[in-house]
């Protein structure tokens, strides 16, 4: 039976002993030029203690990144008054008016994020359906209420039944 020439160098007692390190692994986060950091990688005071984060503020997550997500997209107020300008219109005149209207205005809110300059212009196309719709009703309105007068003799048709 032979023995080993060192006692440490047992090969089972660390599977890593003789294997490189993986270079795709996720390395920790680097700290600010000038930073000292404590065991635990957080960065330490000038008097060795770990720092709290400042109030509110928390650390990202291990394996998270934060991204800058740009300017905020303003709300299309045009978008917003058309739908409930539209849906409060369908409602009260039982479907009649406001359909094509609604449906613009809530494809303008849908892509107010995505694409601001066409959804100002869904938007702008909405706002021509409702007054075309709104005046299509006014007409068929007064063209309604006249036929009313123009038949009307105290409630009553004007017809000739003498035969």
């Amino acid at each position: 039976m032979s023995e080993p020439t060192s006692g440490n160098q047992n090969p089972d007692a660390d599977p890593n002993q003789g294997h490189d390190q993986n270079p795709y692994a996720q390395q920790p986060p680097a700290q600010p030029y000038g930073q000292p950091t404590s065991q635990y990688g957080q960065p330490t005071s000038q008097y060795g203690q770990p720092q709290s984060p400042e109030y509110g503020q928390q650390y990202p997550a291990y394996d998270q990144q934060t991204y800058a997500t740009g300017p905020p997209t303003a709300a299309n107020g045009s978008a917003i008054v058309l739908t409930i300008l539209s849906g409060v219109t369908m409602l009260s005149t039982c479907f009649i008016i406001g359909i094509p209207s609604l449906v613009f205005g809530i494809m303008a809110l849908t892509s107010n994020s995505t694409d601001p300059a066409g959804s100002r212009k869904k938007a702008k196309t909405g706002w021509i359906l409702f007054a075309v719709n709104v005046g299509i009703a006014v007409a068929i309105g007064v063209i309604a209420a006249i036929a009313l007068f123009a038949f009307s003799n105290n409630g009553s048709a004007n017809f000739d039944s003498s035969f």
